[in-house]
């Protein structure tokens, strides 16, 4: 439930995903950590979890709507003033919108 005039921030992967990407972007990380195998360890993990994000969104379990198609079912929806930007490594979207009050 979103009280009327509540906000409902959200992110949502870009369709076909670049999980490269974001391990490029996430690299100088591991000059500022005091475990760098941790680090390795996790980010190697993360690039796994995405190709397998990926693969069964391929197959149809996930769908990464492009975001022309998702404002629009948010507006069918009632919400009002609807804003979206790229987030972290140009792979996912922020979308920000309000419920209308009554």
């Amino acid at each position: 439930m979103l009280r009327p005039g509540g906000r409902f921030v959200f992110s949502v992967n870009v369709p076909e995903p670049g999980w490269g990407w974001v391990a490029l972007r996430s690299l100088h990380g591991i000059l500022q950590t005091r475990q760098p195998a941790r680090y390795v360890k996790n980010s190697l993990r993360m690039l796994r979890y995405g190709a397998w994000l990926t693969r069964e969104s391929r197959r149809g379990r996930f769908h990464y709507l492009p975001i022309d198609v998702i404002v629009h079912k948010l507006a069918q929806s009632g919400f009002g003033a609807i804003s979206h930007r790229l987030s972290y490594a140009r792979q996912a979207y922020l979308i920000r919108c309000v419920r209308p009050a009554s």
